[in-house]
C-alpha cells in the first residue's frame, strides 16, 4: 500500500486526526492535509503533506494527520483538539522537534519558506543552525528558499508557536504546490520526501542530547578525580550530551528487586563495583564498560587467566592458594618454588588496586612471607620481574576498536614502579605496530569498549602488565593533548544512536 492508499483509508477512520507511533524524537505535523474551514471560508485541503508525514512515519518518526473536516482549523482556532493533543503528545513522549507540513500556492515565487515565529525565531528556542540545515538541502538542490516569507508562523494559534511555548522546538514548512502536488503540475514530491528525511537525520544530531549517568566511586574525591570529572563534563556539554554524576553510594542497590536508577540513555561506568553495574544491566540500561569487562580488568588474576587462554604474552605468573586460616607452614613448598621459577627479585599484586598502591617489589624469602603473613594468605599473586623494564612501560589507550593515544612512564625517584602518581613522568608515545595490534587485541579478548593497556618493553618483546577498564584521563590528556574523553564519549553516542 502507498502513501495515497494509506492517507484515503486513514480518512474513513472517521476521526478528526490519527496520530501515527514512532520511535523518533521528530514529530511530523500536517495540520491541513484536507480542508478546513478559516473564518467561514473553505481552504483548499493539502495532501501532499500527509503523504510527506506517512512516508516519514515509516522511517519511525512519529506524525499527526488531519484526516476530517469538522469546520475547524488546526493551525488558527483559538482552540483545537488537534494542536492540544499534539502538544501533550510531544510532552509525554519527550519530542524534540516539530516539524509542521503546509503547501503554499502555486502562484507563490518561492519553492519553499521556512517559518521560524518571526526575525527572532522564537519558535526555534535558540536552535538556529536548523536553518541552515534547511537552507542548506534545499538550495543545494537549486530550489527558492526563503525564510519567514510569505508566512512565519508568529501567530499565536499555530501549531509552532504552541509547540516553542512548550519548550518544543519547531518550525512551519511551506512546499509550493508546483513542486510537490501533481494537480499543479509538481513531478519532485519523492524528491522532496529525501531532501527532507536528510534534513531530519541532522537536525536529529542537532538537538538530540543524550542523557549519560557518571558513576564515580564515593572514595575518589581528590583533585586528580575531580579535575578528570571536570573533564568528562566539559567534554559531554561541548558534544550536547547531558552528562549528570552519580556516586556508588547514592545508587541503592537492592538485590532482587527493581531500584530506582536515575533515567537516562546510558552508563559511563567509571568504577569498579561490578555488582552495581551488573543491577544496571539487569534492568535494561546499556553500561559502558560492561560489568563483566570491568571484573576481567581489575581481578588480576582474572585478567591474566583470560589473556593467557588467548595466547597474550603475559609475566610468567603464580597465584597463591586459597586459604581459609594462615599459617606460615601452609606455605612455605609455594614461595620455595615460586622464588625458584621466578628467581628474585620477583613482583607481587594483590588482585585488586591500582595507581601501583598494591604491587610490590620481593627482594628476599622473608619479605615474601611478610607480605603473605600481612594478607593472611589472600588473592595474592607473583610475577617475574623484568629488570630492563624497572619503574617504566606504556600505557596505550583503546577506543572501540581504535588505539586514540599512547605514553611512555618513567619512574625518576627509583621506584620499580612507573604510575604518575608514585612519582613517575610521562611523555607522548608513539607505539609500534606491534604493540598497537597487541593492544586492541587485549581489548578486544577481555570486551571492553574502551581501556587502558599497559605494556612492559622487555627483552623477550612487548608483554601486558596490567589492564585498566577506567584508564584515568586527565594524565593522558595532559601528556598527549589528546582528550580521550571525547572519543570514549563520541563512542558511546555513536553506540546509543544505533540502538
Amino acid at each position: 500500500m502507498n502513501e495515497q492508499e494509506k492517507f484515503e483509508k486513514l480518512k474513513t477512520s472517521g476521526e478528526n486526526f490519527v496520530v501515527l507511533e514512532g520511535a523518533k524524537k521528530i514529530l511530523i505535523s500536517a495540520p491541513h492535509s484536507v480542508e478546513q474551514i478559516r473564518n467561514g471560508k473553505i481552504k483548499y485541503a493539502e495532501p501532499e503533506t500527509a503523504l510527506i508525514a506517512l512516508h516519514l512515519n515509516e522511517l519511525g518518526y512519529p506524525c499527526f494527520i488531519k484526516t476530517k473536516n469538522e469546520n475547524d482549523d488546526a493551525n488558527f482556532d483559538s482552540k483545537s483538539k488537534y494542536r492540544d493533543s499534539l502538544i501533550n503528545y510531544c510532552l509525554k513522549n519527550d519530542i524534540k522537534f516539530v516539524l509542521d507540513l503546509h503547501q503554499l500556492s502555486d502562484k507563490r515565487e518561492m519553492d519553499f519558506c521556512l517559518g521560524t515565529g518571526g526575525k527572532t525565531h522564537k519558535n526555534l528556542l535558540e536552535n538556529l543552525k536548523i536553518i541552515d540545515i534547511f537552507k542548506f538541502y534545499f538550495e543545494k538542490e537549486n530550489y527558492v528558499f526563503k525564510i519567514n516569507d510569505p508566512f512565519d508562523a508568529d501567530a499565536p494559534n499555530t501549531v509552532s508557536t504552541n509547540c516553542a511555548k512548550n519548550q518544543i522546538p519547531s518550525v512551519l514548512l511551506e512546499m509550493n504546490c508546483r513542486v510537490v502536488s501533481k494537480f499543479c503540475g509538481g513531478q519532485n514530491l519523492q524528491d522532496v520526501m529525501k531532501i527532507i528525511e536528510n534534513i531530519l537525520i541532522e537536525i536529529e544530531k542537532e538537538i538530540y542530547q543524550m542523557k549519560l549517568l557518571l558513576v564515580t566511586n564515593v572514595s575518589l574525591d581528590s583533585e586528580k578525580f575531580n579535575l578528570q570529572n571536570q573533564l568528562l563534563f566539559d567534554t559531554a556539554k561541548k558534544l550536547n550530551i547531558n552528562l549528570q554524576i552519580a556516586k556508588n553510594t547514592e545508587l541503592l542497590n537492592f538485590v532482587g528487586q527493581e531500584n530506582c536508577f536515575p533515567k537516562c540513555d546510558a552508563v559511563l561506568f567509571y568504577d569498579k563495583d561490578v555488582f552495581l553495574a551488573r543491577a544496571f544491566e539487569k534492568q535494561g540500561y546499556k553500561v559502558f564498560n560492561c560489568s563483566d569487562s570491568i571484573f576481567a580488568c581489575d581481578n588480576k588474576a582474572k585478567t591474566y587467566e583470560i589473556l593467557n587462554e588467548n595466547n597474550i604474552k603475559i609475566p610468567k605468573t603464580f597465584l597463591l592458594p586459597l586459604m581459609f586460616n594462615y599459617k606460615k607452614e601452609y606455605v612455605k613448598n609455594f614461595v620455595s618454588d615460586v622464588i625458584k621459577n621466578l628467581k628474585l627479585p620477583l613482583v607481587a599484586k594483590k588482585f585488586y588496586g591500582s595507581e601501583g598502591k598494591q604491587v610490590f617489589l620481593i627482594n628476599s624469602e622473608d619479605e615474601m612471607f611478610e607480605l603473605i603473613e600481612k594478607e593472611q594468605g589472600r588473592e595474592l599473586l607473583f610475577q617475574k620481574y623484568y629488570s630492563e623494564c624497572h619503574g617504566k612501560d606504556v600505557r596505550i589507550n583503546v577506543v572501540g576498536k581504535e588505539v586514540v593515544a599512547s605514553m611512555k612512564r618513567e619512574s625518576k625517584n627509583g621506584d620499580f614502579r612507573s604510575n604518575l602518581s608514585n612519582g613517575g613522568v610521562a611523555y607522548n608515545y608513539q607505539p609500534t605496530i606491534k604493540e598497537i595490534d597487541l593492544a586492541k587485541k587485549v581489548s578486544k579478548i577481555l570486551g571492553c569498549d574502551f581501556c587502558g593497556v599497559d605494556i612492559l618493553q622487555t627483552n623477550e618483546g612487548p608483554v601486558v602488565c596490567e589492564v585498566n577498564s577506567n584508564a584515568h584521563l586527565k594524565n593522558i590528556f595532559d601528556t598527549t593533548n589528546v582528550n580521550v574523553a571525547e572519543f570514549i564519549l563520541k563512542y558511546i553516542k555513536q553506540k546509543i544512536n544505533k540502538s
